[in-house]
């Protein structure tokens, strides 16, 4: 495949992968959508988990409802959901942006944004949102690629600078962990 037309396919894929995803932000209430929303609202507002909320999924509404504080306390309500659609959707365009650099290292670059592309719109609710099922899935994605980053950095590291790469080491492993802890939380 020549040089232009790795570039056509990949112009294409970022063109409907745009055009998908302001689709998916400007058009919601998915699903569990008004859910996840209350419970978050719910803990903004003092409910206290296990005290005034008994929903199965209320441990992963901390996670929105940290999304949508700081909007909360200086503008309100007006405007919440489109703000917090937006930071999940930058939390989740991050999380893909990690998959494809690790992919783009292992496969050719249309193959590396195409199975990004899929794994991206593979939402389980096709919607942005820190909910329980984004959250399981981005905690997994954290876990599974910094677990692979770290296994591959002991190659590099008999390479490299031993100390870099140790603390490049811990920080993958804090990421895996991270992942794996909201993973729970989910």
């Amino acid at each position: 495949m020549t040089k232009k037309v790795q570039k056509a396919i990949i112009s294409v894929l970022l063109l409907i992968a745009g055009i998908t995803a302001l689709k998916i932000l400007m058009v919601g209430f998915d699903i569990d959508e008004q859910y996840a929303f209350a419970l978050s609202y719910r803990l903004l507002k003092g409910d206290l988990p296990l005290k005034d909320m008994w929903e199965p999924h209320q441990t992963s509404a901390f996670l929105l409802a940290l999304i949508m504080l700081p909007y909360y306390k200086l503008v309100g309500s007006t405007g919440i959901v489109l703000f917090s659609r937006i930071i999940s959707m930058l939390i989740h365009g991050g999380l893909m942006f990690y998959l494809w650099s690790y992919l783009k290292k292992k496969v050719s670059p249309v193959t590396a944004l195409a199975t990004t592309a899929i794994v991206s719109f593979s939402l389980p609710k096709i919607m942005f949102l820190a909910e329980f099922s984004n959250i399981l899935m981005w905690s997994l994605l954290l876990s599974i690629l910094s677990l692979l980053k770290y296994c591959e950095l002991e190659d590099e590291s008999k390479l490299a600078d031993e100390g870099k790469a140790r603390a490049k080491g811990y920080l993958l492993l804090f990421f895996a962990g991270l992942g794996f802890a909201f993973g729970v939380m989910a």
